[in-house]
């Protein structure tokens, strides 16, 4: 975890740096979309259970500043859902009739992220420009839960945990690794839209001790889909 928050100081001294010293373009940006996520886990149950993904959303702001006509330096804060499903189901015949009937259990995890990337622009002489960056997130899990649901005709909830993260069964400080890539649509002489698809992946376990669902570590990773719009200044 040391060394985490050592190259958020980095990172951070970095940014500040270039913000007095460069004489290139800042710019912020609101962005917002939907993320898949899922976790690789690690443990003598792991194999038993079969996890799903669930589909969430995030929202952030994002502040860049150019290093040269090509490449950026990007943080922000970030608000981010992600998590996990498992479920096990199968059909009940009633007078002739085959009914599905089954149960799932859906782990969710909110957290505050801060982004810290490097982008590269690819030059452009139109309205649209791509990009791609590469970098880390730093996180915080502010909470979390596991839903208990039944199915059958109707899908309807059983039981809602709140997750103890205070406790030291939980890291709730993390590090994810991310790499993206999108196009930025000029609105005019300041303002442009922006659209990106990433991906991230923890770099270190969530758990620290046995929990209910599995016996060891779990990493999350997630999918994500972003909109938004900036201004330049």
């Amino acid at each position: 975890m040391k060394r985490f928050i050592t190259l958020n100081i980095v990172s951070m001294g970095l940014f500040c740096f270039t913000q007095k010293e460069s004489l290139a373009q800042n710019s912020v940006s609101i962005i917002g979309g939907i993320n898949q996520s899922n976790i690789v886990a690690n443990g003598i149950n792991a194999d038993i259970f079969d996890f799903d993904p669930i589909h969430r959303l995030h929202a952030g702001v994002i502040f860049e500043r150019n290093l040269n006509t090509s490449l950026s330096v990007r943080s922000g804060m970030m608000y981010m859902e992600k998590g996990f499903q498992w479920q096990e189901s199968t059909l009940v015949d009633i007078l002739g009739v085959k009914i599905p009937l089954g149960a799932r259990a859906i782990a969710e995890l909110k957290s505050l992220e801060i982004p810290l990337s490097l982008k590269y622009s690819f030059d452009s002489q139109g309205p649209v420009s791509a990009f791609i960056n590469a970098g880390m997130h730093l996180n915080y899990a502010h909470s979390g839960s596991i839903e208990t649901r039944a199915s059958s005709l109707f899908d309807f909830s059983l039981t809602r945990t709140d997750l103890q993260l205070q406790s030291s069964a939980y890291n709730r400080w993390g590090a994810d690794g991310t790499i993206g890539g999108g196009v930025e649509i000029r609105d005019g002489n300041r303002g442009f839209y922006t659209v990106q698809l990433a991906y991230q992946h923890a770099l270190n376990d969530f758990t620290n001790e046995n929990t209910t669902i599995i016996d060891a570590g779990i990493r999350n990773h997630a999918l994500s889909l972003s909109v938004g719009y900036g201004i330049r200044f």
